[in-house]
């Protein structure tokens, strides 16, 4: 029987530790006593179908991960992490994956003296299309002590039976009512399924009609066997008790195993290739930076460009000025430093990061001692599943520094110097088919091409993706999660925060970054950043699966007073809801941010309505400003075609 999951784990070849080995050591002995509290479950089950109480197809045998509070369980992961198991099996070539989307009404039985629960499905016309009843027979839990395992495990034996609900049933007293998003993974025996479910209790709507949920989140995985003809063998059950076991313990690893710890859009095969750098290094990058920079001083900050969020008043200044317009790509901000010493990645925190097995970039960006310093996003292809380097700006190539140039002079050096050279080197074999990562231009709009922008940004799966127009016989060159769009002048790099690099993002993806300090269990005073510290804004508590969510985090990642954390507001219910624990970042929003990020929540802005007006004349008030724009637009349009102004590979 062929396994189907195998984390990637880091330092290949290296010899273990002697706490690995004893961690190991403990991992196999609760093993033994694991598998021989599933083989009892798989016998049990075999039973059932031998003795003819139930046909196979009716039996489910079902692991779900989450967390055990004594007997209490509470099933579900972190948004993050969820995305990054997405990915990850996404890559993977062992599944045949699948999406979809229903709505489950939860009964009691009609029959007080009977057990179980009933799931409703109803089309649009509160119909029932299919009814189940869940009778379950049994359940045990797989803990790890002294958190060897990131989370526990709950596997329960069910009978689930198809019914037909009687005549005077009342399909108005459902208890709970589920909008369940699930993405499948199938092997030949097992199943993963992960399902973003939102919860409402929608009363006075009939069921089926409930269209708008708003209600909690959570992120749950489920594992669960898939060849029921198995369970008529008691001891083919037992081998599947152990490969069931593994496979979940596989799960649980991938994890823990770190491959979300950069992000959930950089692929696993990158993290065995980037790793940390010594102190020494590190204030030998800085001065190279600082260089690149222009900067006399050290840098000690991210020096990278950072967008402030678009609010209505912004409209006339865009339809003003030379605007470009690109998608807001949902991925991982890194400097990209190619040097004599070596190629890293530069996050938010000005950490550096050495990238392994790339000697070809020095080559072709160091000529003559020279530096080569860009600006973009690590994200990962969903066409090929291959991680890229996407290029939005640069500041420096061969030496030479461009940060005080117009944005249209820099996206063609960005094709010509960067983009074209490298692609030239790939077809040619001096980079090698396997690379750590690709290196790709974004696309840039002019302004009055939003729609054609527009038309490249597809939802599936409740994601959104920016797909290239390419030819169907091939995959596309960008092929990457978005957010939202990015409104950037024509103007000279803007350094940090700047009040005329603006982002949009759509109205479920806005967010702030806040510092979180726990005053209680389950009270928060959130901060933001302003001149000189931190200012406090709001006590606030979540929910009880997101304080669930939080505190893991928390954990995780070694948070003891405060943390940053990610927040979105639910405009429908009025609470601040968790998102993610934002480690990449030291600091909270700023104030000026905080307070665009609110009033873009409490706008509105739309997709439809940036569009329209983006393609009006601007007010009146700024027809100096317009006159100043169209100069400037008719003497850009004389040059290049900027719809796509890099040469991509």
């Amino acid at each position: 029987m062929k396994r189907s999951l195998q984390a990637t784990e880091n330092g290949k070849g290296a010899v273990k530790k002697e706490e690995d080995v004893d961690r190991e050591n403990l991992l196999e002995d609760i093993k033994v006593k694991h598998v021989a509290e599933l083989q009892q479950i798989f016998k049990k089950a075999s039973s059932l179908v031998q003795d003819g109480q139930v046909e196979n197809q009716a039996l489910e045998i079902e692991a779900r991960i989450g967390t055990y509070n004594n007997n209490n369980f509470t099933s579900g992961i972190t948004e993050t992490e969820f995305k990054a198991l997405r990915d990850y099996l996404d890559a993977s070539s062992d599944y045949e994956n699948y999406f979809d989307e229903i709505v489950d009404y939860m009964y009691n039985p009609p029959n007080k003296d009977q057990k179980g629960s009933i799931r409703v499905n109803f089309d649009e016309k509160s119909h029932p299309i299919r009814s189940l009843l869940k009778l379950k027979e049994t359940e045990i839990k797989l803990t790890w002590e002294n958190d060897l395992m990131p989370y526990d495990i709950r596997v329960s034996l069910s009978k689930e039976i198809d019914i037909t609900l009687p005549p005077n049933f009342n399909k108005d007293t459902f208890k709970l009512c589920r909008k369940k998003e699930r993405w499948s993974y199938e092997s030949s025996f097992f199943r993963i399924d992960l399902t973003r479910v939102t919860s409402v209790t929608p009363f006075g709507h009939p069921p089926g009609t409930v269209r708008n949920f708003n209600g909690d989140r959570s992120y749950e995985v489920e594992f669960e066997l898939m060849e029921g003809e198995s369970l008529r063998d008691p001891k083919q059950a037992e081998e599947i008790a152990n490969e069931f076991y593994d496979n979940i313990s596989e799960l649980l690893k991938v994890l823990d195993s770190g491959h979300q710890i950069l992000s959930e859009a950089l692929v696993t095969t990158l993290v065995d290739t980037v790793l940390n750098i010594d102190k020494d290094l590190e204030r030998q990058l800085r001065a190279i930076l600082a260089k690149s920079l222009a900067e006399e001083n050290e840098v000690r900050d991210f020096p990278g460009s950072m967008p402030v969020t678009f609010c209505r008043n912004h409209f006339n200044k865009v339809q003003a000025e030379d605007y470009y317009v690109s998608e807001k790509t949902d991925g991982l901000r890194y400097l990209l430093l190619i040097c004599p010493v070596g190629v890293f990645l530069i996050d938010r925190k000005l950490a550096f990061f050495r990238v392994t097995n790339y000697d070809t970039l020095i080559t072709l960006f160091c000529a003559n001692n020279t530096t080569t310093l860009l600006d973009g996003e690590l994200i990962k292809n969903h066409s090929t599943g291959k991680p890229i380097f996407l290029i939005f700006d640069l500041l420096e190539v061969l030496g030479e520094n461009y940060a005080s140039k117009k944005l249209d002079e820099r996206l063609e050096v960005i094709g010509k110097k960067v983009v074209a050279p490298y692609r030239e080197a790939v077809q040619n074999r001096v980079i090698p088919p396997e690379h750590p990562f690709a290196l790709i231009g974004k696309v840039f709009y002019k302004k009055h091409k939003l729609n054609d922008l527009f038309s490249c940004i597809q939802e599936k799966d409740g994601e959104k993706y920016y797909i290239d127009k390419h030819n169907p016989k091939e995959p596309p060159k960008r092929h990457h999660k978005t957010d939202g769009l990015i409104f950037t002048p024509n103007d000279k790099y803007c350094f940090k925060t700047t009040n005329n690099l603006f982002k949009w993002k759509f109205i479920e993806k806005q967010s702030i970054d806040f510092k979180a300090k726990r005053i209680e269990s389950n009270k928060f005073r959130l901060s933001c950043s302003v001149t000189g510290g931190d200012m406090d804004c709001f006590e606030c508590s979540f929910s009880d699966n997101d304080l669930e969510k939080l505190n893991k985090d928390w954990e995780k990642h070694g948070k003891t007073d405060s943390a940053i954390i990610e927040c979105n507001y639910n405009r429908y219910t009025g609470k601040w809801v968790y998102y993610t624990l934002r480690s990449d970042k030291k600091n909270p929003n700023y104030i000026r941010i905080v307070f665009d990020t609110i009033m873009a929540i409490a706008e509105g802005i739309t997709k439809q309505e940036i569009a329209d007006k983006l393609l009006k004349k601007p007010h009146p008030h700024n027809h100096g400003q317009n006159q100043t724009a169209n100069t400037s637009q008719n003497h850009s349009n004389q040059g290049h075609n900027h719809r796509d102004p890099h040469h991509a590979h």
